[in-house]
């Protein structure tokens, strides 16, 4: 079967997915990126500083960069992609190809599902639009017109949905797609990767912390992410203010952002310099030390983070979870291995670390258990397997005769 896979440009989390499904003997599978960015240094405007990932990007599959035409090319708008390429590399694409779109906010994605359509191929769509976001806006035209649009015209015309967790599912559902167009092909990162770290390197637990300026003594808390309002990295501060013994924690923030000089200020003003650690932008490859280092993850996210990968870093480390609601993988990644609790309740937030520092060694060390079990059936082997499986599947195909196939391009 041949597989075409349209993605907007080369991303850190996807290129060991992409390796393992170009391994499969059974799969003919190319990647087109509209853009090259992610490939150079760059600034990145929400972490404030210049960055380039340090893990390869472009290893072990094969890819195509398409020409981008779009008179400023931008991964923040409708027309910062617009790759006319692509409407030929589908049209030269083996009869019954599936055309795998990620995402639908580009020009790009639209000529690429037309052009699927009128050649006769499937479009598999993917993207990770979480309902809890969804039902948290509030009631306007600019939502109004989204679920038109997306329940009444685009979603309609695609043959099967990728969901990359539960609320991913529900968010489609709530966009009018049946529950039997819905294919589950979980969010992962490389647990492999992460997994054989934590096993060499566990013994050396304390040699790393020392080695980040983190003591040994003290329950440690990690934060992965970017300092901005919308992952709210206030909240876990002032949640430290109003635990019992402050004292008996330590937050690593792993990033950096625009919130850092307010962020620093209150750590100021509340004597924190002892509790606290910012790091400032950390790269892939040290990653795992940062994880190996901790005891406890939270992620506090408010609205709009549709998923939050770094959460299944920490679980491939064996630490327990504190999520927001917000968070779009709460609903996937906690049972029984930590708590979530209501966005922005700091009093609420500091219970929860309060309950599970204060929990005997056993009982903490069966939540770690717990995330490594949950993490493993959130794997790239998982989500190959089910874009292998639907594409296999005839029964998910859905059907246009030659004259609504050129209806489709109006």
């Amino acid at each position: 079967m041949t597989i075409l896979h349209l993605v907007s440009h080369p991303v850190q989390y996807y290129t060991p997915l992409y390796a393992r499904i170009a391994a499969d003997t059974d799969v003919n599978f190319r990647v087109l990126y509209c853009s090259k960015k992610g490939l150079e240094r760059a600034i990145d405007v929400e972490f404030g500083v210049d960055i380039q990932w340090d893990v390869p990007l472009l290893d072990g599959y094969r890819y195509e960069f398409l020409k981008n035409h779009a008179w400023k090319e931008s991964l923040d708008g409708l027309f910062g992609l617009l790759n006319w390429g692509v409407i030929k590399e589908i049209r030269q694409a083996p009869k019954d190809s599936v055309v795998w779109i990620h995402g639908w906010n580009y020009a790009t994605h639209l000529l690429a599902l037309f052009a699927a359509k009128y050649y006769g191929h499937r479009v598999f769509m993917r993207g990770d639009n979480a309902a809890v976001i969804e039902n948290n806006l509030p009631d306007s035209l600019k939502k109004r017109f989204k679920k038109w649009w997306l329940g009444g015209v685009l979603f309609p015309r695609i043959d099967t949905f990728l969901a990359v967790g539960k609320q991913n599912k529900a968010f489609f559902e709530l966009m009018g797609v049946a529950e039997n167009r819905i294919t589950f092909a979980p969010h992962a990162i490389d647990n492999q990767r992460f997994m054989n770290f934590s096993a060499q390197k566990k013994s050396h637990k304390n040699a790393i912390r020392q080695s980040l300026g983190i003591p040994f003594s003290k329950k440690v808390i990690v934060y992965s992410g970017k300092y901005i309002d919308k992952k709210r990295p206030m909240d876990l501060l002032k949640a430290v203010t109003l635990l019992p013994n402050p004292d008996a924690v330590f937050v690593v923030f792993v990033g950096d952002g625009t919130l850092r000089s307010e962020m620093e200020r209150f750590i100021s003003v509340h004597n924190l310099q002892k509790n606290v650690l910012l790091t400032g932008f950390v790269n892939q490859s040290q990653m795992p030390n940062y994880y190996l280092a901790a005891d406890i993850y939270v992620m506090c996210s408010g609205l709009h983070e549709t998923w939050g990968l770094s959460t299944n870093e920490a679980m491939c480390f064996g630490l327990p979870l504190i999520l927001s609601d917000l968070v779009g993988c709460a609903d996937d990644l906690v049972d029984g291995n930590g708590a979530v609790y209501p966005s922005g309740d700091c009093e609420k937030l500091a219970t929860n670390i309060e309950n599970l520092i204060n929990l005997p060694d056993t009982e903490f060390a069966k939540l770690g258990q717990q995330s490594l079990k949950i993490v493993q059936k959130y794997s790239y082997e998982n989500i190959a397997q089910a874009v292998k499986n639907a594409a296999q599947n005839e029964h998910l195909r859905r059907r246009f005769p030659i004259s609504l196939r050129i209806l489709s391009l109006f």
